[in-house]
């Protein structure tokens, strides 16, 4: 972060001197860079999403990987080992 020393005279410059400058502030309103959303007068775009569905249809639409689970004769074998402690005991 870019501290800037500026003389103070009241609260309030301190306020005006520490706010981002225009190119950090992001709109989500109108997606513009400059202001923020509680700042915007614009009509908010639209941005077509894909459905849930769609998105499961093709995967390559998912933002995030699916979590594979772990196949079944894995889970079986750790089962059986846990099975085989227990009646040692």
């Amino acid at each position: 972060m870019n501290f800037q020393s500026v003389p103070v005279n009241s609260l309030s410059d301190i306020n005006k001197s520490s706010r981002k400058s225009n190119y950090e502030k992001f709109c989500q309103k109108c997606l513009v860079k400059g202001h923020y959303t509680y700042e915007c007068n614009k009509t908010p775009k639209y941005v077509a999403r894909p459905s849930r569905t769609k998105r499961l249809e093709n995967p390559k639409l998912n933002k995030f990987k699916r979590l594979r689970s772990p196949s079944t004769s894995i889970a079986k074998d750790i089962l059986k080992s846990r099975e085989k402690k227990r009646r040692l005991r």
